[in-house]
């Protein structure tokens, strides 16, 4: 097959991709689970700031730049020309992680995107083997769980300190839905959510009893006894996740203020470094996009068409006949700011992350 066809054939799966994965239909829809679907939904990604070097190969740790709070003794009263410039922060987070999963494409299937792509069979649900479809969401979805586990794992030592405990402990949290109580539950953590400087637009992940919560407040029809209507505080920030009772800990939670954490992207097949016919393999990226709602996000998964030309066994006595690999890999990381504000500012240790561990009154 020619490089021609081969990039025609990539360029097809990808058009066909956002068509597909963009319908309602829940066989192909790309589900991330909460923690990660937080930073996704909110756009709360970024490129590391030595993504060049990353994708040459030439470094391995990711590298994210920021600007810390400045302090108010940087503050003047005099008009002069002297000033104190704010300072560029760089955070080394250390190696990326990587995740990968993968697909076998016949001969036939690869045809198809050939022909797709010369305008034989349209581009959209109806022109794409169906079957081909349920197989790449099926192993997408488990691939972004597993993304999901590992950024879990990397928050778990991250979250900043209260400031009004002065620790990073995890913060006991009554909830109720019945009582009002001027130094616990919901109100606790707003106050705290406020004294920590975490603005409207935060997202909360957890499970257990938070969980529990806002599920409950689906339920409800008008204000409690005390004239209270929790629906109106708690609306679509919270973001169920499961793994997180085995990451975290059995009823915890986080809230986090808007890019306190962020996703971090690292498209590796790319040009100039490695993307289109390579040995017997072609290299492109992969648009997957994910509807949450309230927006669209795309995802850009590596993605790596390896042909093999003698009959490959795939494990478990699955030998499948002379065909193509669809290799789908992402590397990432995840960025939780070390803390937003200088040492001497009042607010030195907080970093717009909270760790609770919510309980039942």
């Amino acid at each position: 097959m020619t490089p021609e066809k081969l990039q025609g054939a990539c360029m097809a799966l990808g058009k066909a991709t956002i068509s597909t994965f963009g319908m309602q239909d829940p066989r192909y829809v790309a589900s991330p689970m909460g923690f990660l679907r937080m930073l996704l939904a909110h756009n709360w990604v970024t490129n590391p700031s030595n993504l060049a070097g990353v994708q040459a190969g030439k470094v391995r740790n990711l590298e994210v730049s920021y600007y810390p709070r400045g302090l108010e003794s940087e503050i003047t009263d005099v008009d002069d020309c002297e000033s104190t410039p704010a300072g560029q922060q760089t955070f080394n987070m250390g190696p990326s992680m990587f995740r990968k999963t993968g697909i076998w494409l016949g001969l036939e299937e690869l045809q198809t995107l050939c022909d797709m792509a010369e305008g034989n069979v349209s581009i959209d649900g109806a022109g794409f083997p169906t079957e081909l479809y349920e197989r790449m969401v099926g192993r997408i979805n488990v691939m972004l769980e597993s993304i999901n586990k590992a950024i879990l794992l990397a928050q778990k030592t991250k979250f900043g300190v209260n400031f009004n405990t002065g620790s990073n402990a995890p913060t006991n949290l009554e909830v109720s839905l019945d009582k009002v109580y001027l130094d616990r539950g919901y109100t606790k953590l707003l106050a705290d959510l406020e004294d920590n400087l975490i603005p409207n637009g935060y997202g909360i992940v957890g499970s257990g009893i938070i969980r529990n919560l806002f599920l409950a407040t689906t339920m409800k029809t008008g204000a409690n006894m005390d004239g209270m209507d929790y629906r109106l505080g708690l609306g679509g920030n919270f973001f169920y996740d499961r793994p997180s009772m085995t990451a975290w800990g059995e009823n915890q939670f986080g809230a986090f203020a808007p890019n306190s954490v962020k996703f971090i992207d690292v498209p590796r097949y790319v040009a100039p470094t490695l993307s289109g016919l390579q040995g017997t393999s072609f290299f492109f990226q992969l648009p997957i996009p994910m509807d949450f709602g309230n927006g669209q996000y795309t995802m850009n998964l590596d993605a790596q068409l390896k042909f093999f030309d003698c009959p490959t066994d795939l494990g478990d006595g699955n030998v499948q006949d002379r065909g193509w690999a669809l290799m789908l890999s992402k590397t990432f990381g995840l960025f939780t700011a070390p803390t937003l504000f200088k040492e001497g500012d009042p607010m030195h240790g907080t970093n717009g992350t909270l760790l609770y561990t919510a309980s039942a009154s």
